[in-house]
């Protein structure tokens, strides 16, 4: 009977090993499935800033054209009243 109590008591530590394992993977599941989102959120917000950035170098860009033009017109102006 010690036999059959030391493999009772083996097959009970072995099903507990194996039922913290499986809400080990359990959790592990969900962690991966949160940075998942997490990460698809963040590509996101990526990709949404980068446009942004991309028309504010665009506003930029012109503005600093504007500056450019409005300099060479007054510049022209300044010279043809001398």
């Amino acid at each position: 009977t010690k036999v059959l109590a030391d493999l009772q008591a083996g097959v009970l530590n072995a099903r507990n090993a194996l039922e913290n394992t499986k809400a080990q993977l359990r959790q592990s599941q969900r962690q991966v499935s949160q940075l998942t989102r997490q990460t698809e959120d963040l590509k996101e917000v990526r990709e949404r800033l980068r446009l942004e950035n991309e028309g504010l170098n665009n506003v930029v860009t012109r503005k600093e054209r504007l500056l450019q033009e409005v300099s060479q017109r007054i510049c022209a102006f300044m010279t043809t009243t001398r």
